[in-house]
Order: C-alpha cells, then structure tokens, then sequence
C-alpha cells in the first residue's frame, strides 16, 4: 500500500518490436526482436507466436532466448513465395502477470515472403490489413525493394508541392514521397522516371508515404513516357460514402464534363475545398470535392473563381485522404479545365497545327518539321519565354541550356500560320 493506493501488480512491458528482414525470401527466416522489461520483478519467459495466413488462426510458438539490454528474440522459420505471415508476442512475468503485443490475431503485425522482393508499389500500398494501413507501416526496408515509378506531382514551381510517383493504372499504385535533399525530390520534375531501392514507409493521417528514400532518377525514361491515364472508376463510386476509395489513395485521376454543385462544402467556414458533379441536379453535399492545396491557387479560388452549377470541362489531379474527406488535388489551375488549360494557353487559340519535334526527350537539339519558318518561341511550363528566334533561323534549336522540364514551342512560318508543340529537355 502507497499514498497513491494499493500498488497492482504490473505485467511486463513489451516495446521495440523489429523485424531483421521486412521482405524476406522463401529462403530467409526472419529474426523478430522485442525489448521486455518489468518494472516490479523479472521476465519469467517470453514466446513468439506466428502463423502463415492471414485467416489462418492456428498459431505455432517459439520461445525468445534474450539478450543484451533486455532483447528478446526469435525466429520464424522461411515460409513460401507469396505468404503472409502475421505474429504476436506473449511474456509473462514471475508474478505471473502477462502482456501481449500487440494483439493475439497477429493482424497488427504482419510480412510477406517475396522473392522477387518489392517490385510494385500496390506490394507496398495493398491494405490487407482491415485499417486500410501498408503492413510495411513504420518499417524500414533496405534491401529487396526495387521500384520503378515516374513522379506524377512535384515540388517544383506550379506543382502540387508534394511529391507523388505512380508505377500502373490498377489499384494500389500511387503513393506519396517525402523530400531530402539526398534523394532527388527537391530538383525532379513531374514526367521523371526513377528507381526506389530504399524506404520508411509511413501511415501519415491515414496516407501511406514513403520516407528515407534511396533514389535515382532513370535515364531514358520510362515507357510511355509522360503521365498515366485515369484508373478505372466511376464518379459516382468515388463521390459514394460506401465505395472502398482506399485502392486509388495517391493515384492520378481525371473527369470531364463536371459542375460546380457546391462552391464551399465548409461553409461557413471556408478550407478552399469545392464540389463537382455530373450534372447540376445533385444535393449540394454530393460531388468529387476538390481541394486547393496546390500554392498555385490563391486560398479563395473556390469564392473568387468559381459560380454555382458552372462547367467545369475536366478536373485531374491526386487523389488523396484528409480532414476525414477523400479529394481530388489539383496540381496547378492547369488541372482545373478552364483556368490555364494548357501552360501558356496557346493551346486554346484557334487555328494552329501541330507539328513533330524530335528528339523527344531531348538533351541538347531539337529539329521541328516545320518548312519556311520567319518566327520561332520557346515557353518553359510557367509560361515564361526563354528562347526567341526570328532570323538566321536554323533547321535545329540548340536547347542544351534550359533547364529540365517540358517546354512548348511556337512557330510561325512565311504564311503566318501557326504551329505548337511540345518537348520535354533532359
């Protein structure tokens, strides 16, 4: 008895739980390691429970032979190519008191054998688990991680300001990466293709992203080589309160032919968010919500910009969770039909043609099949002229000094007729 009451009896406490290989092979067991302690005696023993399956209930066992500062440890035997492994962890102590970590379905601690290693991002993302978290979540992979994605949003000026890679159209294959300036992030273009062969993988507010990231950018890039098309699912599955949206979290999206059915679903408070339809009929608190988060768009876009039941020709963007709501995030205006269409707006003057420019991707020249040319421009994504040629001009551009990123070209030839296209300068 205390001045606080009478003292309980504490079981043993169980921390540090750690796997030696997150992504081991048919080949590899994985050693499983965990601090316990006892703060009001000693660790009688400590078992390690395991079983292959993840509906499979039957537990085998394996006593942890303990160590240095408290660790126990234990091995779970190789298992086959494919399998789901899930464990637990039971001690008691010489009171007999007994803790778990952390539940006995072994659901909150769970691998998987591959021995191909990580290869696809949905082998990352797939949520297995009933909370819709990675099983990788908060696990450090090392080794058997090799990931070939292409960045769909960027921290580069006019992008979304948070880097987003995707490596399919099918679910489960986007996912957010944190920036440092080892890795690449910070200077990487939305269009970049790059490898990942080592990460942290992060629940961060229900939204699985990658930290600690190993990375190269891969040259050339990878085919097709500018941006995915717009998975497989229905507006309406993605507005639904009971459709499953965790398969597309961080995957890019896109639909045409939308409304503004509410302008500010928040009110009265206002968080830049806004609602789109496929028509104008709909309750105001149903649509695809839109968020602003870009810095491309002023912090009432949604006020200022926006009309009850306008046209909205097409959104795209990242489809994401958070505040509760999942939404679509516009890159830039760009992604928002209507305001900015194109980059420099070119594309929405009537009467020009498009020609062929090549090579693209380019490092150093580009030559564009265009004949008779008085008038050439070059405009980098923000709509900035960089390059102007009016005389003296050539059959090929030198463009060796501009900066990575996709260009437009204008041209004007002895017709005055007008030309645009595209490049993109590696």
């Amino acid at each position: 008895f205390s001045d606080l009451g009478t003292v309980v009896a504490a079981p043993p406490f169980i921390t540090n739980i750690a796997e030696s290989n997150p992504v081991p092979t048919s080949t590899q067991g994985n050693n499983i390691s965990a601090t316990i302690t006892d703060i009001d005696g000693t660790v009688a023993n400590a078992r390690l429970f395991y079983a292959v399956g993840l509906s499979n209930n039957t537990f085998a066992s394996v006593a942890m032979t303990v160590g240095a500062n408290s660790t126990y440890t234990a091995l779970i035997p190789p298992q086959t190519d494919g399998s789901y492994v899930k464990y637990y962890i039971k001690s008691t102590d010489n009171q007999n008191n007994t803790a778990t970590a952390f539940d006995t379905t072994g659901l909150s601690s769970v691998y998987r054998v591959l021995n191909n290693g990580i290869t696809k991002i949905s082998e990352l993302q797939n949520a297995v688990l009933a909370n819709g978290n990675s099983i990788y979540a908060g696990k450090k992979i090392s080794s058997n991680l090799n990931i070939k994605a292409r960045i769909t949003a960027s921290l580069q000026t006019g992008d979304l300001g948070v880097a987003v890679v995707q490596d399919a159209i099918v679910p489960f294959s986007g996912i957010q990466c944190t920036s440092a300036p080892t890795n690449g992030f910070d200077t990487w273009l939305r269009g970049d293709s790059i490898s990942i062969t080592q990460a942290k993988v992060e629940e961060n507010f229900s939204v699985t992203r990658l930290t600690e990231i190993t990375a190269t950018r891969l040259v050339p890039n990878l085919n097709p080589a500018w941006a995915y098309p717009s998975p497989n699912v229905t507006l309406d599955s993605l507005v639904s309160r009971t459709f499953n949206k965790e398969p597309f979290e961080s995957m890019f999206v896109r639909y045409q032919n939308l409304y503004v059915v509410n302008k500010n679903p928040d009110s009265p408070a206002n968080f830049g968010e806004f609602l789109l339809y496929k028509n104008t009929t709909s309750l105001r608190t149903i649509g695809l919500r839109a968020d602003n988060a870009s810095p491309d768009f002023t912090t009432t876009f949604n006020l200022d910009s926006l009309t009850q039941n306008q046209a909205i020709p097409y959104i795209q963007g990242i489809f994401t969770f958070s505040f509760a709501n999942w939404k679509v995030l516009p890159r830039n205006r760009k992604d928002v039909g209507g305001f900015g269409g194109t980059i420099i707006g070119i594309d929405e003057q009537n009467g020009y043609k498009t020609f062929n420019i090549y090579p693209n991707p380019t490092l150093n020249t580009i030559n564009c099949e265009v004949k008779n040319v008085k008038n050439v421009e070059i405009f980098n994504i923000l709509g900035t002229r960089v390059v102007e040629i009016n005389k003296d001009i050539p059959n090929d551009f030198d463009v060796s000094m501009l900066e990575r990123g996709m260009y437009f070209v204008r041209i004007i030839n002895q017709k005055n007729e007008l030309f645009i296209s595209k490049f993109i300068k590696r």
